[in-house]
């Protein structure tokens, strides 16, 4: 199942063609519908260690970064395909999408679904966070000086 569809990707820019009887609207429509797996894909890729995914139903951020990384992958082959096209604002519109993501990855920010609920982290109680707070050397080596081996020890060991 899709993040988004063409018609959620359309009307929240408004470079591509809007309806039916402007010219290219197939091309764009094929080409949008041609990106949004590559775009839940990235987002399956962020979100897989904390959720199951696919999600199911799908958390309104997850459509919002949808439609966004879709939008930018149909602009940046229709219109930056060379690097002699760019624009800052294609640029920006996926750089705001992979910064969503790695605020999710790096739980900066939960997601909800529609009705506000958190959605609950796949094996959330077993992640194990490590610390090396309290730790207590077992070692009695613990200078760089005592790393070196005392010559009367090799001595003894060859008698």
């Amino acid at each position: 199942m899709a993040y988004c569809t063409v018609a959620n990707v359309l009307p929240e820019y408004l470079i591509f063609p809007q309806t039916t009887t402007v010219s290219r609207y197939t091309e764009t429509s094929a080409l949008i519908t041609a990106k949004i797996p590559r775009a839940d894909a990235t987002i399956d890729s962020y979100c897989a260690r904390r959720y199951t995914i696919p999600f199911d139903p799908v958390p309104p951020k997850i459509t919002d970064i949808s439609i966004k990384l879709s939008a930018y992958l149909a602009l940046q082959s229709k219109f930056t395909r060379d690097s002699h096209n760019t624009n800052d604002w294609v640029e920006l519109v996926g750089k705001e999408a992979i910064s969503d993501l790695e605020m999710i990855r790096d739980r900066e920010i939960d997601l909800v679904d529609t009705s506000g609920a958190l959605l609950t982290e796949k094996q959330a109680d077993s992640r194990v966070l490590s610390s090396t707070e309290d730790y207590q050397p077992f070692a009695d080596m613990d200078t760089i000086t005592s790393w070196v081996i005392d010559p009367d020890r090799i001595s003894a060991i060859n008698r």
